[in-house]
């Protein structure tokens, strides 16, 4: 693909209503696009002697991947170069993964008592809801992180659960 954002997007919406029962969920998604594996999750090119050493000595980074790709002094590594570094701006699509993502954006679900239970509790209407944002990805072309970011070391995009109860007396 020659894209590196997603050039289309979609959403869509399903929901039901079954007596007092009420289910929505939103899903969002893109794709058209390419997405690269990060280079600094599995690599550092200087052996763990420049300031971004951390990346592999203090994490639990893929370590099979660092130090073991195509230098001019690593030619039987195993995997391809990870970046350009200097070669006209050219990358190994060995790295490119389809963009393509499907996320369960929000999730909401409501039940209202009937009628004549809660008369029975002197209240008027009773009802209990959960609603959820950012819950899952379906389709994700990362399979160590969440794909809305950009980098591995990234915060997710925040997951909020919220749960209550609505009276009417």
């Amino acid at each position: 693909s020659k894209y590196a954002f997603a050039p289309f997007t979609y959403n869509f919406s399903l929901g039901f209503s079954w007596k007092d029962l009420n289910v929505n969920a939103l899903f969002t998604g893109e794709f058209g696009h390419d997405v690269i594996y990060d280079k600094g999750f599995y690599a550092d090119a200087s052996g763990g002697k420049r300031s971004g050493a951390w990346l592999s000595e203090n994490s639990n980074n893929l370590r099979e991947w660092y130090g073991n790709y195509w230098t001019p002094e690593n030619t039987d590594a195993r995997y391809p170069r990870i970046d350009n570094y200097g070669f006209k701006g050219y990358r190994s699509t060995f790295w490119m993964r389809d963009g393509h993502t499907l996320r369960l954006r929000n999730l909401s679900i409501s039940y209202g008592l009937p009628q004549k239970y809660a008369k029975a509790i002197d209240v008027d209407a009773l009802r209990v809801f959960f609603q959820g944002t950012n819950l899952l990805t379906l389709i994700n072309p990362y399979p160590y992180k969440d794909a809305s970011v950009g980098f591995w070391s990234d915060y997710p995009q925040i997951r909020t659960f919220n749960l209550g109860i609505n009276l009417s007396f």
